[in-house]
């Protein structure tokens, strides 16, 4: 299972409402903490793999035993983290 970010495509009704400022993307600050909310209530035991921008290795072949670590490590982030430091690295990906 991979949670991943929101992707934007031409030739759409999002694309179009991000275009004309009717859609507004989250922060890096809003990205972390859903992503820390969607994992800290799923109910998983097979392998994560997602692509945060934090440098935290949030993958593991076993979710169910490494939740706690993952998610206290996510909270940690959130706490003590550079946000605006993970926003400038996102800033600067191209793709997918």
């Amino acid at each position: 299972m991979g949670p991943g970010g929101l992707t934007l495509f031409p030739d759409t009704e999002l694309y179009r409402e991000a275009e004309s400022g009717t859609f507004d993307y989250l922060d890096e600050r809003g990205l972390t903490e859903e992503l820390l909310l969607f994992l800290d209530n799923l109910d998983f035991k097979g392998r994560l793999i997602t692509h945060h921008t934090s440098s935290m290795n949030l993958n593991t072949m076993n979710f169910g035993k490494d939740k706690k670590r993952i998610v206290e490590a996510l909270r940690k982030e959130m706490d003590c983290g550079d946000i605006d430091q993970l926003a400038r690295l996102r800033s600067m990906k191209t793709g997918l």
